[in-house]
């Protein structure tokens, strides 16, 4: 399943309640979440005992818990959450706001991959996107439907999703917005991935790329670096694809995205690996933190770093 785009759903979507923080504190929440997910983690807390409960804020900052959990693997606090919030959407005459619902089938789908059955986490996935369809049908969003695809490419439905892509790059073309051309062209890249089109998968990644610098947030410029180093390492464009994971870890290493830096760092050492510059390959290897391999958090991850060790430890 591809990696979520962070949904940008207006704080005027929530219902108005009043709450205890000041628009100074509140814009420091938001900045710190855009830049530093641990960081964001721990301001949420306070956020969350400073709003008043089930007000526009609180569902805001709650909805920026649950991405930040998912962004740091906390699965097992994530998955109590989920569990209480599915209950409570399942009660009749239930006020939570649709936008947050999204959240809860979304992520359900997400912590069901590997456990369930496709069809019961496509079950999710679609009334996920109904609820999508739903409010821009009365609120219409060009980001939310670039939501709506990115949705569909999770459920493997990618001419559907393309079509859509295309008709909004098409459709919004002269407009200067990053946040929406970065993801726009990010799921674009997804898809030429998926049919295997190198050519147009770096094509796509180089444009998302573009937007992303321009735009205010760090951890989504190490994610379009790492994104463009892949494609170029997919086309066995080994030296292109160094250069943007070095540029990934940088961004990742500012922020303490300790989960991009993991990948970035064994892709890094991959493709160097790969250009036979094998003492420089050792040294990055022998660099790596003491407990790297202890703190690795993905399967695909942990297969990785046992290959590499193994052709670089004598």
């Amino acid at each position: 399943m591809p990696h979520l785009l962070f949904l940008f759903f207006s704080m005027t979507s929530f219902s108005l309640h009043a709450n205890h923080m000041s628009t100074e504190e509140i814009n420091k929440i938001e900045t710190i979440c855009q830049q530093s997910t641990p960081q964001c983690l721990a301001l949420l807390e306070v956020g969350l005992n400073d709003s008043q409960e089930y007000s526009r804020q609180w569902y805001r900052f709650k909805q920026l818990r649950l991405v930040a959990l998912f962004e740091l693997q906390r699965l097992e606090l994530l998955q109590q959450e989920i569990n209480q919030w599915l209950v409570a959407i399942g009660e009749p005459n239930n006020d939570i706001p649709p936008s947050f619902a999204v959240y809860i089938y979304i992520y359900h789908a997400k912590l069901l991959v590997g456990i369930a059955d496709d069809k019961e986490v496509n079950l999710y996935l679609n009334k996920a996107v109904n609820l999508l369809s739903d409010i821009n049908s009365k609120l219409p969003s060009p980001l939310r439907l670039i939501e709506i695809a990115n949705l569909q490419i999770s459920m493997h439905e990618f001419e559907k999703a393309k079509l859509t892509l295309l008709s909004l790059e098409s459709k919004f073309k002269e407009r200067h917005n990053p946040i929406f051309k970065q993801e726009l062209y990010a799921n674009l890249g997804h898809i030429a991935w998926q049919q295997d089109d190198k050519n147009l998968h770096i094509e796509y990644r180089q444009k998302s790329l573009k937007w992303a610098l321009e735009a205010p947030n760090t951890q989504q410029k190490s994610v379009a670096h790492i994104n463009l180093a892949f494609a170029y390492q997919k086309a066995e464009l080994f030296k292109d694809a160094e250069i943007n994971y070095r540029a990934s870890l940088k961004f990742a290493e500012l922020i303490d995205d300790d989960r991009t830096c993991e990948s970035a760092r064994l892709r890094l050492l991959e493709v160097v690996y790969l250009q036979d510059k094998i003492e420089q390959a050792k040294s990055l290897f022998n660099n790596f933190p003491r407990d790297f391999e202890s703190q690795i958090t993905t399967k695909h991850n942990q297969v990785l770093y046992q290959e590499l060790k193994a052709k670089l430890v004598n």
